[in-house]
């Protein structure tokens, strides 16, 4: 292993503080906040890699590599960016697991550029959340979230602690196949009272209100999902759309394809929604139904309007500023609301042009 290393172990940590410089200096430059950092692998290191992955020495391309971390997602992209307009990106042997996380939570960028020699390299892009969670686990995702703009300050909570305590010990009974007892149930209800946190089947953490539903869940991932949202599986069972949902518990939504909300989600008495968020959301898509439908049929009444007094050439939105509306909309709404007359239109036809 130590003759197929062609260079020694200094060499290789000076080539990477050179790297680490020119890309800071990119990154100073477009005016990106970031760390970078970079350290050789040991030879030890590079062996038990290859025995467990089963690669060939020449399919490692992380002998020298570099992380940086940013403030955000968009950052992240926007170095990348930068890395490869600086180095040649080596075909194949990039992955996003940024918008498709790996099954265990882990996002980051990974790419494999070459210098001017053709000496390959690692580069991973993460933002510290990432950071946190790549090197922490869950129970560290969840402080830095709770610790938000103070950093690394610790959140002292009796409570917080119950409930990193808990998800440590649901990590490790899910680890060795063992059910979890009932005190992690308590232990969970116990931590937070306001709040839960479910997991996606790819195991990102959703921080949602008490009492939320599969519906609320799915509002929380993306608005369009939540309005086809039809069905939930919690923990790999079907489950009814207005369960109540706990800390620990994974979550699937089935959606279809097209469709909308349900009036009765609105209903606080049925229980389908926690959220005011998620409720927000329901009442402005059958808001925008509303508006429309009543724009189709104000259209309607206008067209048939100009049909009878023969004038159906005329352009709508030049008549709607005629009559003082903004665009053709404003002037079909006022009407299906009745709060237009349809005879002013005649009046306004049959005026003459100054």
């Amino acid at each position: 292993m130590a003759r197929q290393l062609e260079e020694k172990r200094v060499q290789r940590e000076a080539f990477i503080a050179d790297a680490v410089a020119q890309l800071q200096a990119a990154l100073k430059d477009s005016h990106i906040a970031a760390q970078v950092s970079g350290r050789p692998k040991h030879i030890y290191s590079i062996w038990n890699k290859m025995q467990n992955k089963h690669l060939a020495f020449n399919r490692l391309f992380d002998l020298r590599a570099l992380r940086v971390i940013v403030d955000d997602e968009r950052s992240c992209y926007s170095v990348l960016a930068i890395v490869h307009a600086l180095w040649a990106p080596v075909s194949d042997e990039f992955d996003d697991y940024i918008s498709r996380p790996k099954a265990n939570g882990y996002r980051s960028l990974h790419t494999v550029v070459a210098d001017a020699d053709g000496k390959p390299f690692e580069i991973q892009i993460r933002t510290h959340e990432m950071h946190q969670f790549a090197e922490y686990g869950m129970a560290a995702h969840w402080r830095y979230k709770e610790a938000g703009a103070r950093g690394s300050e610790q959140v002292a909570a009796s409570g917080y602690d119950k409930k990193l305590a808990w998800m440590r010990q649901l990590l490790a009974w899910d680890r060795d196949g063992d059910p979890a007892p009932t005190s992690a149930a308590s232990a969970a209800s116990d931590a937070s009272v306001d709040r839960i946190y479910v997991m996606t089947p790819q195991a990102r953490v959703i921080e949602l209100p008490a009492g939320a539903t599969p519906v609320d869940f799915a509002y929380y991932l993306h608005t369009d999902l939540g309005h086809r949202c039809r069905g939930a599986r919690v923990d790999g069972q079907m489950v009814p759309l207005l369960t109540r949902l706990s800390t620990g518990q994974t979550v699937e939504i089935i959606a279809a394809k097209a469709g909308g909300p349900s009036r009765d989600w609105l209903n606080p008495q049925l229980g389908f929604l926690a959220s005011p968020r998620s409720r927000a959301k329901v009442r402005a898509w059958f808001n925008a139904v509303e508006l429309q439908q009543r724009i189709a049929a104000g259209q309607a009444l206008v067209e048939r309007e100009l049909q009878r007094l023969g004038k159906t050439a005329i352009n709508l939105e030049h008549l709607a500023q005629q009559l003082d509306f903004a665009r053709a909309d404003d002037l079909y709404i006022a009407v299906a609301k009745e709060e237009f007359s349809l005879r002013q239109i005649d009046y306004v036809l049959r005026a003459p042009v100054v």
